[in-house]
């Protein structure tokens, strides 16, 4: 009964290893800064590797400022400089509180290498809740429909790439957003720029590592719940089949949102209940498989208290999702508590020396990670 639990930990492990070496893959270190609204690229090689746009953008709160705008109105209209990728309700801008729900302008001067003649590209993954995208006053992308309230505007998640050709020494970048219908908001995930061939490569390459993770827990999990089939009084194994299942889903709505390509049209608010329920998923399936592994190291009031939250949260998903993503963000304080209780029970445990104790703690630090 452990014996092909303890199989499939370790390749859970791997899989776990491998997406881990995949996401360090994008952190560059000594890469350049923005600072006050300009980047200095001009020493970077775009042949080598794309590169992330963070630092602190020009930030215009409640504004649309045209692209081909006089530098006068940036000035009068525009509050500072602001990092990104970050919440703009965290901005610090005397005299304002800003909301998560609301409409802003983000502007980058980037100086370029003179050497590089080839074409540019640039990738993002989440911009919320919908958003345009200018380079050199002409527009290269929109994703949803922009608008002044929820009712006009028409929110989307798409994470993509477009190609923006060939720049001279300098551009300038100005995204427009607005946000009325998610807590998550505004432009809170990095954007690339890089050589286009690189860029196309990098989310195809993300993409395709996100399915294949997809595909081999999902595998794990449709094993066990087959063996559980045969051996239904092993609730380890349906917990484990569901856990790895949820955690599969989960991999496509990641960051790249691989379950787009196949959901292209999907419903933006339905998108996000699924993704939130997910989530709740994978807390529920992995207190019940730890309780039936361990069950006299496990309390039981602790495992049953958090299904509880779990459970009650599931309720709040039947809210507008501007205000279910507000009630989690107090439901999440509560389940950050949760990995502390369940590594604490897993430690014990492993010190009772009980049967694959140490691989299922092993495996349950990766996935923490």
């Amino acid at each position: 009964m452990i014996k092909s639990l303890r199989i499939s930990c370790i390749f859970f492990i791997l899989i776990s290893f491998l997406t881990f070496l995949l996401n360090c893959s994008q952190f560059k270190q000594n890469n350049p800064i923005a600072s006050n609204g300009v980047i200095d690229l001009s020493t970077w090689n775009p042949n080598i590797e794309s590169i992330n746009l963070k630092g602190n953008w020009e930030f215009c709160w409640d504004q649309w400022i045209p692209p081909n705008a006089e530098e006068s109105q940036w000035k009068e209209n525009c509050n500072g400089f602001y990092p990104v990728p970050a919440y703009w309700k965290f901005y610090n801008i005397p005299g304002k509180n800003l909301s998560p729900f609301g409409k802003a302008t983000y502007r980058l001067k980037v100086i370029l290498p003179t050497s590089f003649h080839d074409s540019y590209g640039i990738r993002w993954t989440e911009i919320l809740s919908a958003f345009q995208i200018f380079i050199n006053n002409k527009s290269v992308a929109q994703i949803g429909v922009l608008g002044t309230d929820f009712n006009t505007m028409t929110p989307k998640l798409k994470p993509d790439r477009t190609e923006i050709g060939p720049q001279n020494n300098q551009m300038t970048i100005v995204i427009w957003v607005s946000n009325f219908n998610h807590q998550n908001h505004g432009f809170w995930q990095p954007i690339y720029l890089g050589k286009w061939e690189i860029i196309r490569n990098t989310q195809v390459s993300h993409l395709m590592m996100d399915i294949a993770s997809f595909a081999s827990v999902a595998l794990i999990g449709f094993y066990h719940l087959v063996l559980f089939l045969f051996r239904t009084r092993s609730k380890e194994y349906l917990f484990f089949g569901l856990f790895c299942i949820s955690m599969g889903i989960r991999q496509l709505s990641v960051e790249d949102h691989a379950f787009i390509i196949f959901f292209p049209d999907i419903d933006f608010d339905f998108y996000i209940r699924f993704i939130y329920f997910t989530v709740l998923s994978i807390g529920i399936f992995m207190c019940m498989f730890i309780k039936s592994l361990f069950p006299e190291e496990v309390s039981s009031f602790f495992i049953n208290s958090a299904i509880g939250v779990f459970g009650c949260s599931s309720f709040t998903l039947a809210l507008p999702v501007r205000v279910f993503t507000e009630f989690f963000s107090i439901i999440f304080v509560l389940i950050s508590f949760l990995p502390l209780g369940l590594t604490t029970y897993l430690f014990k445990a492993h010190k009772m020396k009980r049967k694959g104790a140490t691989l299922i703690l092993i495996a349950y630090l990766i996935f923490l990670q």
